[in-house]
């Protein structure tokens, strides 16, 4: 099946018959079509997170930045990678189950 909206078309001639005839654009009216489907290249976006921590001037107590919701410690990935984990990695054979199971579960899909 192809696609109703490419972002490229691109036209091929025959130059010329096996008999070695010139052959012309009006020569040729019918096409065989196919989509060729190019993945660009995943360029991974790091975020550093410093969680600062101290003490308390007060009471003394040990205090710790919360982390963000959506960059948790513990996994490197984020919801959003899960997909492309296991687009990429898996079906490359670049990436063990078992790192996918531990991503998925660090990470639950959003609601």
């Amino acid at each position: 099946m192809l696609t109703s909206n490419p972002d490229a078309t691109r036209a091929f001639y025959a130059d010329t018959c096996a008999c070695g005839h010139a052959l012309s654009a009006a020569d040729q009216p019918d096409r065989f079509a196919y989509d060729h489907i190019d993945l660009p290249p995943v360029k991974p976006v790091t975020t550093r997170i410093h969680l600062h921590k101290g003490h308390c001037p007060c009471c003394k107590s040990r205090v710790t930045a919360t982390p963000p919701a959506d960059m948790m410690p513990g996994t490197p990935f984020g919801p959003a990678d899960v997909c492309s984990i296991v687009a990429t990695g898996k079906l490359a054979g670049r990436c063990a189950l078992a790192a996918i199971r531990d991503a998925l579960s660090a990470n639950p899909a959003p609601a």
